[in-house]
């Protein structure tokens, strides 16, 4: 069973975020390929087993259905690959890892011709998420799998002078509660 934890400087964080009346911070996901092999993930961690790439969180929302999980999505780009997703971790914009989760195996390659454009979605459930926010690094923005399907014409997509064609993406899910 794959299952985010929160790390202990994460639930230190948050607890601090509550009494203080404060927020973390949250900005990077980072995913790893656990140098091979599956870890459990657990609350002492701060670094992933073997991290593969970074990347901006790209948007942060409250669930409408559950109004305590948080959902967290970053994209890595086609240009991005050459590894197995086996573990993912967020981070605060002090670079500190908050949460972590192992992940099912997931080949992201880099595919001559294709865009193949990976959607990660991490989310975990906490107590109150008022104390969670996120900082966007406006340079580094994607179109979402969602902002995609709202737009008119088939197979190609546009919105004033951006095009979108042939763009596959690939969804991942993990899902916790803390």
């Amino acid at each position: 069973m794959y299952n985010p934890i929160l790390t202990a400087i994460g639930k230190a964080k948050i607890a601090d975020a509550i009494a203080n009346n404060t927020t973390v911070n949250i900005n990077k996901l980072a995913v790893g390929d656990g140098n091979g092999t599956h870890h459990i993930p657990v609350e002492s961690q701060i670094a992933l087993v073997n991290e593969t790439y970074r990347t901006d969180i790209s948007s942060i929302t409250i669930n409408p259905d559950n109004p305590s999980l948080v959902e967290m999505i970053a994209v890595i780009p086609s240009n991005v690959g050459g590894f197995t997703i086996r573990e993912v971790a967020v981070f605060d914009s002090d670079g500190d890892m908050i949460a972590v989760s192992d992940h099912p195996d997931f080949g992201k390659f880099i595919i001559s011709g294709s865009a193949n454009i990976l959607e990660i979605k991490f989310m975990i459930a906490v107590t109150n998420t008022e104390s969670i926010t996120l900082v966007v690094d406006d340079s580094a923005v994607y179109a979402t799998r969602e902002y995609v399907n709202n737009l008119d014409n088939g197979n190609v997509k546009t919105k004033g002078n951006q095009t979108i064609a042939g763009v596959k993406t690939f969804s991942s899910n993990i899902v916790g509660n803390i």
